[in-house]
C-alpha cells in the first residue's frame, strides 16, 4: 500500500516548487496530495491533481507568529544575527529615527512608545527562568483551525513536506499536528538566512533540507538540529538557474555595470550617485559605459517613479514593473530569461549590498562588488551594519569572485580595477568556492527530494 504524502503550499511564494516539479517524482511511488492555503493562492488556475484546501484563523495565525518572534528573542545567545533582525522589528531610539523618516509615519512619538513598550515586554518575557514556561504555554495555547484537523485526521499522512521561510503560522500548526497525529516532517528551509534571521526552532521538525554546508552548520550549531536530521539540497529555483546557463542568451552591446537592488532598508540612491560620479570622473576610462539600475521586485517604492535625471550614465531596468506583475517568484522562467538573466550574463560586473543575489551572480560566474559602507549622513540601518551583522555573509571573502569595499575611495579603486580586468572567471574555481554556501551536483533537484523522501520513509 502507498504511502501518503502532503506537501503544504502555503503561499503564492512556493508556487516555484510546483512550477519546477520538485516533487514529481514522488506521485509514482506515493500518493502525492497538494495542501494550498486558499486565501494566499489563487488556485483556479494550477492545473495538478489531488489539490486540498485549507484557510487559517487570523487570530491564532497571528499568536503562532508572535511565538515565532519571542523565540528568535528569548535565544539572542544564539546567534547575533537574531539581534541584529529584532532590532530591526523592535528598533533603539537612533534606528527608529531612520525608520520614521523613510516609512512617512505620523506620529513619531506615539509610534516609538508603542514599540518601546513591546519592546519591554518581550525582553522580560525572555529572561532564562521564564522563557521556556512562556513559550511551552503559548505553544499549547495555539489552535488548530477545524478544517485542518478535519483534513489530516481523514487523509492521515504520514509526512508531510513544507517549503518555508520559517517564519509562517504553518511552521507551528504543522508541528503541532504531527504531535497529534504522529506523522513525520521535513521542511524544506527555502532561502540563505532563514536559520539565522527568523526564528529559532524550539518545537523541531523532524527532518530539514538546507542550502549547503554552511546553513547546515548553523543548523546544528545554533538550531541545535542532529545531524543526520540535515540535508543539504540548495534550492530549486536556483538549480534551474545552472540549466538556464547552459542555454544562448542575445548579446547586449552596451558595456555596463549592473547595479541590483536589495530588499533592505537603504537609501540606493546614494551609492547610485556614487557610481554615476566614478563614472563620470574617470571618463577616459569608463567613457559610454552605462548604470543599469535594477529595483527589487519586493520593494515597497517599486511603483514610486524615481527621479534620476542628474544621473546622466544611470538606466532603470523597466523589465522589473513587467516582472511585478506576477506574483513574486511565481517563477515564470519566460520572463526570467528574457529579461533577468540576460541583465547578468552581459553586465561588466555586478555591485549591490549584500544580498542573496550574489549566489545568483556566482552561479552565472560573474564577479560581484559589495557595497559595505555606510554613508557620510550616519544611518543606523546601513549596508556596513547589514554586512556585519548577518552570519551567513560570514566566508564570501574567500571567494574570488566576489570582492568587497568597505569605503568610498576603496569603492571606486575597485570599480576601475574591475572594469579593466580581462581576466576570464575561472568557473570550475568559482563552482568549488560556492560549494560551500550552496550545494549542487549531477543529481537534479526532484531527484534530491526522492531520495531524501526514501530514507525517511523507509
Amino acid at each position: 500500500m502507498k504511502k501518503n504524502i502532503f506537501v503544504v503550499i502555503s503561499s503564492q511564494y512556493f508556487f516555484k516548487y510546483i512550477t519546477l516539479k520538485s516533487f514529481k517524482p514522488l506521485e509514482k511511488k506515493y500518493n502525492v496530495h497538494y495542501v494550498f492555503n486558499e486565501k494566499k493562492l489563487d488556485y483556479k488556475n494550477i492545473k495538478i491533481k489531488n489539490k486540498i484546501f485549507y484557510t487559517l484563523n487570523k487570530q491564532s495565525s497571528i499568536r503562532s507568529l508572535y511565538l515565532l518572534n519571542f523565540l528568535r528573542i528569548s535565544n539572542h545567545n544564539k546567534c547575533k544575527t537574531f539581534k541584529a533582525v529584532t532590532e530591526w522589528y523592535y528598533p533603539n531610539f537612533r534606528a527608529f529615527k531612520q525608520m520614521f523618516k523613510q516609512d512617512n509615519l505620523k506620529s513619531f512619538y506615539i509610534s516609538y512608545s508603542k514599540i518601546f513598550f513591546k519592546k519591554i515586554i518581550m525582553n522580560l518575557f525572555s529572561i532564562k527562568l521564564i522563557s521556556n514556561f512562556m513559550a511551552n504555554f503559548i505553544y499549547k495555547k495555539i489552535k488548530i483551525e477545524n478544517n485542518l484537523n478535519e483534513i489530516f485526521l481523514k487523509y492521515k499522512p504520514d509526512l508531510v513536506i513544507y517549503p518555508t521561510h520559517s517564519w509562517e503560522p504553518e511552521v507551528v500548526k504543522i508541528k503541532k499536528l504531527s504531535d497529534l497525529y504522529k506523522f513525520k516532517t521535513f521542511y524544506i528551509i527555502d532561502n540563505w538566512d532563514n536559520l539565522t534571521t527568523k526564528t529559532y526552532y524550539k518545537f523541531k521538525p523532524d527532518y530539514i533540507g538546507v542550502w549547503g554546508k554552511q546553513v547546515k552548520k548553523h543548523a546544528l550549531s545554533i538550531q541545535n538540529f542532529k545531524k543526520e536530521k540535515v540535508f543539504t539540497i540548495g534550492n530549486c529555483r536556483f538549480d534551474n538557474y545552472f540549466n538556464l546557463k547552459k542555454e544562448n542568451f542575445k548579446k547586449i552591446n552596451q558595456n555596463y555595470i549592473l547595479f541590483l537592488a536589495a530588499n533592505i532598508r537603504v537609501d540606493e540612491t546614494y551609492y547610485l550617485t556614487l557610481l554615476n560620479k566614478i563614472l563620470r570622473k574617470n571618463k577616459k576610462i569608463f567613457k559610454n559605459t552605462k548604470i543599469i539600475y535594477r529595483q527589487h521586485p519586493q520593494s515597497k517604492d517599486l511603483t514610486k517613479t524615481k527621479n534620476f535625471d542628474d544621473l546622466e550614465n544611470v538606466i532603470i531596468d523597466k523589465s522589473v514593473f513587467t516582472d511585478n506583475q506576477v506574483p513574486y517568484f511565481k517563477n515564470d522562467f519566460k520572463l526570467t530569461k528574457k529579461n533577468y538573466i540576460p541583465l547578468i550574463l552581459n553586465a561588466k560586473f555586478i555591485t549591490g549590498c549584500a544580498t542573496s543575489i550574489i549566489i545568483e551572480g556566482l552561479i552565472f560566474n560573474k564577479s560581484y562588488l559589495v557595497i559595505a559602507f555606510k554613508k557620510k549622513i550616519d544611518e543606523y540601518f546601513n549596508p556596513k551594519w547589514s554586512y556585519e551583522n548577518h552570519i551567513h555573509y560570514e566566508g564570501l571573502e574567500k571567494v574570488d569572485n566576489i570582492n568587497f569595499s568597505f569605503s568610498e575611495k576603496q569603492y571606486e579603486k575597485k570599480v576601475i580595477k574591475m572594469f579593466n580586468s580581462k581576466k576570464v572567471n575561472n568557473f570550475a574555481k568559482t563552482k568549488k568556492q560556492l560549494k560551500y554556501f550552496y550545494h549542487k551536483d549531477k543529481l537534479p533537484y526532484d531527484k534530491k527530494i526522492e531520495q531524501i523522501v526514501q530514507k525517511i520513509l523507509r
